[in-house]
């Protein structure tokens, strides 16, 4: 088996501070970010650099511009988020992760459905990692804050309840709106219209947070 590709500059040592902060950043991604990095570039044949996995960590934490809600209506914030075109060959959720994260100033504890371009850290719950959404092995309101991006074939209402079963707050990412009488004592706190550039459909990520127990 040939050699894995070497990592540059770390093993040639720092040279200025820009070396420093590019390898203090590769650092401090996941484990499982930097597999991922490590499979795609050995996949196209080419080397590891720091200058790649700096640029992963500015993909999943580096700075965003955020806009605040365009108004609010009814305890409901509305917003319009105009990101730039997913990178990945399916839709994926791109800079959605992101931008929702800066703009709700919170970051989800789960993802249900696509995660690429989703820190590693994050527990991913779908088929690839054992699980059926229909059927989860896991307490009510066990998580603090889940996002779910399902397929866009239809609104998997039996999942979509299991899943908000087992979250105390929920966004959900998909091109129709989910009604609120599918999730048990839901309130729908978030309206946000996102377009990811053209022949792309606006997709809407939907907000809800569950009601305190009456």
């Amino acid at each position: 088996m040939a050699d894995p590709p070497k990592l540059y500059p770390i093993d040639a040592g720092f040279r200025d501070s820009r070396d420093a902060t590019r390898c203090v950043r590769a650092g401090h991604l996941h484990p499982e970010d930097r597999r991922i990095y490590y499979e795609e570039r050995m996949s196209d044949g080419k080397h590891l650099t720091i200058d790649g996995l700096e640029g992963v960590w500015r993909t999943l934490y580096g700075e965003v511009k955020t806009t605040g809600a365009l108004f609010e209506n009814e305890g409901i914030e509305f917003g319009f988020w105009a990101l730039p075109r997913p990178l990945t060959e399916g839709w994926g959720s791109g800079s959605v992760w992101k931008r929702m994260c800066a703009e709700l100033k919170e970051t989800p504890d789960v993802a249900f459905g696509k995660t690429d371009q989703i820190p590693g850290g994050v527990l991913a719950v779908d088929k690839k990692t054992g699980y059926e959404w229909a059927s989860l092995p896991f307490e009510e309101s066990q998580f603090t804050f889940g996002y779910w991006d399902p397929p866009y074939d239809h609104l998997y209402k039996k999942e979509g309840i299991e899943i908000w079963r087992t979250c105390q707050k929920i966004a959900i990412l998909h091109t129709h709106i989910f009604p609120r009488s599918w999730l048990y004592r839901a309130v729908r706190v978030g309206m946000y219209a996102i377009t990811m550039g053209p022949m792309k459909q606006t997709r809407c990520l939907q907000v809800f947070e569950k009601a305190n127990a009456t």
